[in-house]
């Protein structure tokens, strides 16, 4: 008996229609399973597939379950004669087959339509996720630089340490005064400045606190446009003399008289990044392997 007669005998069986029944039902519990699984990690979605997968299981099974039956019903119902029965079992069985594996083969198209969905969900999220975060990192930053600016906007406004120091300059005195000195230790112990530096008109370093006291060409340079336009000035992240990264506030010291008003020294404020910028942009608020980027 030859191969397609053979099949076509066994699939005129109850044990042949179990048989291919149940190679099905496997074929497709397995192979989707395991694409859900590789594809998918989110429990919620995950349920919701499975439910949407057990349905079409159902669904599938039903069909070629009607299949089966209609053909064995037809096999059984008819007497062809021999004549007849050899060129139409041979289309029949291959149509039959086509039929199966086209049904088989929603398996992973199923399963690829679900990844493919999946991934764009995911790129979405983690597009969206990313925004989230990126707006929250760059309101705290913005919100730390307004603090800062806020402190040197502080300094400014003390007229009370303007006089003592332009009493100190006026007398060419190279000791500052305690009063100084106190008010120069209370805004870095409270405001989180890793060094203050006290400087002259003429760029002469009068008092300091912290270890960073070197003043590069271009600290002078923002102290200097600072005296001209009796403003603050801030700089960008640079890297001074000695290769540390810095921002530096600088902030004039203006006292009035008679002849309107004058700038007679500066302060700088310094903040070393790596005290609170970098770990800020550092801290991730979720676990990611990246987030530094």
């Amino acid at each position: 008996m030859s191969f397609r007669n053979r099949l076509n005998a066994g699939l005129q069986t109850s044990a042949g229609i179990a048989l291919l029944y149940a190679a099905l039902a496997a074929l497709w519990i397995v192979l989707s399973g395991y694409l859900l699984t590789f594809t998918v990690t989110d429990p919620l979605l995950q349920s919701r597939i499975e439910l949407a997968k057990g349905l079409a299981f159902v669904a599938i099974t039903s069909v070629l379950l009607y299949l089966l039956l209609n053909h064995w019903h037809e096999s059984h119902t008819t007497h062809p004669t021999a004549a007849q029965t050899e060129p139409t079992a041979l289309p029949k069985t291959i149509r039959l087959a086509l039929i199966y594996m086209s049904l088989v083969l929603i398996v992973p198209l199923v399963d690829f339509a679900i990844y493919e969905f999946r991934v764009q969900q995911t790129e979405q999220d983690a597009y969206d996720n990313l925004t989230s975060i990126a707006k929250l990192k760059a309101a705290e930053i913005e919100n730390w630089l307004k603090e800062r600016h806020g402190d040197a906007q502080g300094l400014a406004d003390d007229s009370g340490l303007a006089r003592q120091v332009a009493r100190m300059t006026g007398q060419h005195s190279a000791n500052p005064s305690a009063d100084i000195l106190k008010s120069l230790d209370s805004l870095q112990a409270n405001h989180g400045f890793d060094s203050i530096l006290l400087l002259d008109s003429g760029g002469r370093l009068l008092a300091s606190r912290g270890n960073d006291v070197g003043i590069s060409a271009y600290a002078r340079d923002l102290m200097q446009r600072a005296l001209d336009s009796e403003t603050i000035q801030f700089s960008d992240l640079y890297r001074d003399d000695a290769g540390h990264i810095t921002l530096d506030w600088v902030v004039p010291v203006i006292v009035s008289d008679r002849h309107g008003t004058q700038a007679v020294a500066a302060v700088i404020l310094r903040a070393a990044p790596g005290q609170f910028l970098y770990p800020l942009i550092l801290n991730w608020p979720i676990a990611s392997y990246s987030g530094e980027s």
